[in-house]
């Protein structure tokens, strides 16, 4: 069985508050890069669906999920599904004509440091795509800030991936990912 299925993505808001705690303690660790700290999971799960988001994109819905593991949370997953997806300050594409199917459903993960190097990361974006809130979505995105050599490792693994480009965003280098449904 791949780790993928062994997953089950839980809504936010069906688990109580101490599996809150534990994602948020993820948040703390050490290890965490600050982008993806506690604060991050905070900003994901209380951002709303509405006309525009700081960026200019308009938010179609947002979902936050927290994936399981033989009855243990093993991973924070948020994704917004946009309209279409926009290139970023500064964007150098991997390839002269960028394409990104829409709709778009842009993914954030923080998986729990106790199970780094598991495949988790990998399995969440995996099981995403075949969860009932993603059957419109055409592709999938993500931005993996270029210095988390972890999570840029662990994003060429997921089958059907392709580099985008590059681009500026609050003075650090992301690199953007998709992959089609």
């Amino acid at each position: 069985m791949d780790v993928a299925s062994a997953l089950e993505l839980r809504p936010w808001d069906a688990c109580d508050s101490e599996v809150h705690r534990v994602v948020f303690g993820w948040g703390e660790h050490p290890a965490v890069p600050a982008h993806a700290s506690r604060a991050m999971v905070a900003a994901m799960v209380f951002r709303c669906p509405g006309p525009t988001t700081a960026g200019g994109r308009r938010l179609l819905s947002v979902h936050n999920w927290i994936a399981y593991r033989a009855d243990e949370p093993v991973a924070y997953l948020g994704a917004d599904v946009i309209a279409a997806w926009a290139e970023p300050e500064d964007f150098r594409p991997a390839t002269p004509q960028v394409e990104v199917p829409s709709p778009v459903m842009s993914i954030s993960t923080l998986v729990d440091p106790a199970r780094w190097g598991q495949g988790i990361s990998v399995a969440t974006k995996t099981a995403v795509t075949r969860h009932p809130e993603a059957a419109a979505v055409e592709s999938f995105h993500t931005s993996i800030r270029a210095d988390n050599a972890r999570s840029v490792k662990a994003i060429l693994k997921v089958p059907g991936i392709q580099y985008v480009g590059t681009g500026a965003e609050d003075g650090h280098l992301w690199r953007h990912y998709r992959w089609p449904r």
